[in-house]
């Protein structure tokens, strides 16, 4: 765990379990961040480790919505997987318990 120079926030990095396909990896993406919005109590942004920045986006400084994705494309439809930002809040816990539900058992 280190701070970051960009937001001022913990950075914390973690080795998942390699399941030895890329769908499955990504179905551990609500448990793990659901476990840190409540071990933390606090907004977080998730960046995949294999994601690049060519700089820090200013989106991801502060920004008001419930939770916040990057898009290829500048809409919803190239929404990717990371980074996403994410509050600390009734909403976002409850997106991603049903998240979680959707994809149980998969």
């Amino acid at each position: 765990v280190s701070q970051s120079r960009y937001t001022g926030g913990r950075i914390e990095v973690e080795k998942a379990n390699d399941s030895g396909k890329y769908w499955k990896n990504t179905l551990i993406k609500p448990q793990f961040i659901l476990d840190k919005l409540n071990f933390y109590k606090e907004d977080l942004i998730w960046i995949d480790i294999d994601t690049d920045f060519l700089e820090y986006p200013d989106c991801m400084k502060k920004w008001e919505s419930d939770i916040l994705a990057a898009s290829h494309t500048g809409d919803i439809s190239g929404i990717k997987a990371s980074p996403l930002g994410v509050r600390y809040n009734p909403r976002s816990l409850s997106f991603f318990e049903d998240f979680l539900r959707c994809v149980i058992g998969k």
